[in-house]
């Protein structure tokens, strides 16, 4: 599955469920979650031991529509096992959604060069 139709998928589930954190799992053991209360988002992305790259950072912001501008925070966040602590890096995104606007304004629409056409 592509991570734009991930990120519609997770995007119309926490629209559905305000207030619940809506997780999935990628591969590389990549997570991302998304939480939307009221017009407030937090989206995160982590894996166990290991940041998302820059790249991968840049993808996952474009696929959701994070707004220019909102500048993500790196974070470790530690999770408790019976056998072990593992150690979560992620980014985390946070964001207050726009009022509908009547044209469609695209997002993060320079991060990523376009993919080069081979003639």
């Amino acid at each position: 599955m592509k991570l734009d139709h991930i990120a519609a998928d997770i995007t119309r589930q926490a629209n559905q469920q305000p207030g619940a954190t809506i997780r999935m799992k990628l591969e590389r053991g990549l997570v991302l979650s998304a939480k939307r209360i009221d017009r407030r988002w937090q989206l995160a992305a982590a894996r166990i031991d290991v940041y998302p790259s820059d790249q991968e950072a840049l993808i996952i912001a474009r696929a959701f529509g994070v707004p220019p501008g909102t500048d993500p925070e790196w974070q470790i966040k530690k999770q408790r096992t019976g056998l072990a602590t593992l150690d979560w890096h992620g980014i985390v995104w946070t964001w207050l959604e726009d009022e509908p606007a009547t044209v469609e304004q695209p997002h993060q629409p320079n991060l990523l060069a376009p993919p080069a056409i081979a003639y």
